[in-house]
């Protein structure tokens, strides 16, 4: 079974329905429109049970650039239970903004429909690999060939379904398994144990980074000795409780996802160590202590 062959009902073939869109007039771009819908359906014929079920192609109609008669028709086969995969090209075919990318998404996957955008460097993968390297790549119009602006697209799309590679970002006291997700590094997350526990009995950064050096604990760069930096980024970390926040403290849009992966250290234990991050941070004001 290929990778993108569903695992239930395996006795029916998978109707496909295959998306292209061109946002003007020419030959080059009928040209370009042609090649698009041969690619897709050769696409579609290496996967044994796919069966393709219709084609929707999009064009310009007359001044109306926008004009989506066949993009309506193929959500309502969608609504109606006659696609179970929309083929296409790059997410770029969906429409020029996140919000609209997304929301069709997600109706597609309330009607059990799965969207797989085809790109010519996506290689193999999973259907999220796909939206993913497309979302990067695609060069929608409305984005004026702007490939920063398609990553930032293809990184908020991800993050918004939950799926991106982001959230399985490795930090000290994890490691990835097979699979790429997080599992725990148990001599290290020891250490995370200590350093929460030790902060929370009282000490001082300072204090904790003099022990850590004193026991060869090396820091997660390597180093002898920690960087204060460290321990209080590690102090500050969701993702010892399982939990894992995309973009925080970047000015745009944060994404949350909980309980990803095994946590490290008790949410009672984390609220703690945050309660009392916040008080010494309000004595150090008062007093100009050592925090």
């Amino acid at each position: 079974m290929n990778e993108h062959d569903s695992p239930a009902d395996k006795d029916r073939p998978s109707k496909v329905g295959i998306y292209c869109r061109i946002s003007a007039g020419g030959v080059a771009q009928l040209k370009k429109l042609s090649e698009q819908l041969s690619a897709l359906a050769r696409y579609a014929a290496a996967h044994d049970s796919w069966r393709l079920s219709d084609i929707y192609l999009d064009m310009p109609n007359g001044r109306n650039r926008a004009h989506r008669e066949e993009f309506e028709r193929m959500s309502g086969d969608c609504a109606a239970g006659r696609l179970d995969i929309i083929l296409l090209k790059n997410l770029g075919c969906l429409g020029s903004s996140c919000s609209d990318i997304l929301a069709f998404i997600n109706d597609a996957k309330q009607y059990g429909a799965r969207v797989i955008a085809v790109d010519d460097n996506a290689g193999s993968g999973t259907d999220t690999d796909h939206v993913i390297i497309s979302a990067i790549n695609t060069d929608s119009p409305a984005e004026k060939g702007s490939r920063s602006a398609n990553i930032r697209r293809g990184l908020a799309i991800s993050a918004a379904l939950g799926t991106s590679r982001l959230f399985n970002r490795k930090c000290y006291g994890y490691d990835h398994d097979e699979d790429g997700d997080l599992i725990i590094n148990e001599e290290e997350a020891r250490i995370v144990r200590w350093i929460f526990d030790a902060y929370l009995s009282g000490q001082s950064i300072v204090s904790i980074i003099r022990q850590l050096r004193e026991q060869g604990v090396k820091s997660p760069a390597g180093k002898d000795t920690w960087y204060k930096r460290a321990i209080e980024t590690m102090l500050h970390n969701e993702k010892y409780i399982g939990d894992t926040i995309l973009f925080k403290g970047s000015g745009r849009d944060q994404y949350a996802l909980a309980g990803k992966h095994p946590p490290i250290v008790s949410r009672e234990t984390f609220e703690a160590v945050q309660n009392a991050v916040r008080q010494r941070s309000r004595r150090n004001h008062q007093w100009n202590g050592e925090v």
